[in-house]
């Protein structure tokens, strides 16, 4: 199966959106942005028995809530089928991320005065990566994460974690049980969130008294000014501005009061979020900025869908000229997003010949609508394709640094976004 290219919204698409309800705020008459077309499960890694089986897929169609802001996907798969067993996804396989990691510990260890009294809880806490730091610190943690493979890697490394879904059952629990939390940790999991209303009441419940919520997202704006498209995909529900991060949270009578700008996914925002109102003046630039540029505007977004099929259109032409001169593609990373990329490329996707990758559980299984092989890395070195697409291509420094040797080689590495560009030996 090859997924249709990327496409504005048609007439079918649009009455879809109108007749949904925004998932923040519940209004309808939503109005469509970018359909993507049937799209597979991004981390859905096929295995060998997988290949002979239909492939379910899915429709992907972008939308804006004109009354919120939030921007959205239509469909919902359920949270069982995207994070179940065969969620491969450990974050501890990037380097540079774990970098990021440590140092988001040790600032949150000193900013909160965390210590052995201390609890910090994290939600989607994958397979332990950023509490490492602080159980290293004597900081106690608890993580919590519904997929078992990196739950499992959590728990391997001594980092107690229950495989659950967290919401406000959850959440009473474990305050039944006597625990608050001091610090509670939601990075980048708000936009895989279905019931997103219910996880806030549990976050809410499960603070202490004077706790900080601390939040990681994606960031709308830096998504759209980098064209990182193929970062919508059926896990992320919902793509944030702080406009509509905001209304969402003070539903629930959660304020943010700071925020930072963060490089990682291409962009995001780490908000500093209490029961407590007393916001910076950093918040109100955000907030200024987002208004003079129309986060809520639908133009705003259209612009954005048509930047994302010109980069499509001019990937696919790269590729065919490559294929065509008889020259050997491969791809590197075999990221959710790649996923997506791949699978909006169309016909031109077929001149890949496989896709490397650092993490064991993806070596050996297919990716998802294309069916392109995941092998181990060292693949590069024996066969020494001509180019290599970069799926994360939010890690690009990371990854030249680790191919330095393939590009001495004379090989070449081809980075889709946010401008498609192209790295050899002498670059570097």
């Amino acid at each position: 199966m090859t997924a249709r290219a990327l496409a504005l919204p048609g007439r079918q698409q649009e009455l879809k959106a109108q007749a949904s309800r925004c998932r923040a705020c519940g209004a309808v008459g939503l109005q469509g942005l970018l359909d993507y077309g049937l799209m597979p499960a991004s981390d859905g890694f096929l295995s060998a028995g997988d290949l002979a089986l239909p492939e379910p897929c899915y429709p992907l169609e972008l939308a804006l809530c004109p009354g919120c802001g939030l921007v959205q996907i239509l469909e919902t798969v359920a949270p069982e089928t995207l994070f179940g067993a065969g969620y491969l996804y450990c974050s501890s396989v990037s380097a540079s991320w774990l970098v990021q990691a440590r140092a988001n510990a040790e600032a949150l260890i000193d900013r909160c005065q965390l210590g052995p009294q201390s609890s910090v809880v994290e939600i989607a806490s994958n397979d332990g990566y950023l509490l490492q730091f602080f159980e290293a610190a004597g900081v106690p943690v608890l993580g919590i994460d519904p997929a078992p493979i990196p739950v499992a890697a959590a728990q391997r490394k001594g980092i107690p974690t229950l495989q659950r879904f967290f919401g406000s059952a959850l959440a009473r629990e474990l305050v039944a049980g006597g625990l608050r939390a001091d610090v509670l940790i939601a990075n980048n999991v708000l936009a895989h969130i279905a019931d997103i209303h219910d996880v806030l009441c549990g976050a809410r419940e499960l603070l202490a008294p004077a706790g900080i919520l601390v939040i990681e997202v994606p960031y709308l704006p830096d998504l759209v000014a980098g064209c990182a498209f193929d970062t919508v995909y059926h896990e992320h529900l919902c793509y944030f501005s702080l406009h509509s991060l905001q209304a969402l949270l003070s539903a629930h009578g959660l304020h943010v009061n700071d925020l930072e700008f963060l490089p990682s996914h291409g962009g995001s925002l780490r908000l500093y979020v209490s029961p407590e109102t007393g916001f910076t003046a950093t918040v109100t630039s955000c907030l200024d900025r987002e208004r003079e540029a129309g986060v809520q505007r639908v133009d705003y977004y259209r612009a954005f869908a048509r930047q994302a099929l010109r980069r499509v259109a001019e990937l696919g032409a790269l590729l065919n000229d490559i294929a065509s001169s008889g020259k050997t593609i491969a791809a590197y990373g075999a990221a959710a997003k790649g996923t997506i990329l791949l699978n909006a490329l169309g016909p031109a996707a077929a001149h890949i010949a496989f896709v490397v990758d650092r993490n064991p559980a993806k070596q050996g299984r297919w990716v998802p609508g294309v069916r392109l092989p995941v092998l181990g890395v060292e693949t590069i070195a024996r066969q020494q394709p001509d180019y290599l697409l970069l799926l994360p291509w939010n890690i690009a420094p990371e990854i030249e640094q680790q191919q330095t040797a393939y590009l001495e080689r004379g090989g070449r590495i081809i980075v889709p976004l946010p401008d498609l560009r192209i790295i050899d030996g002498v670059s570097i």
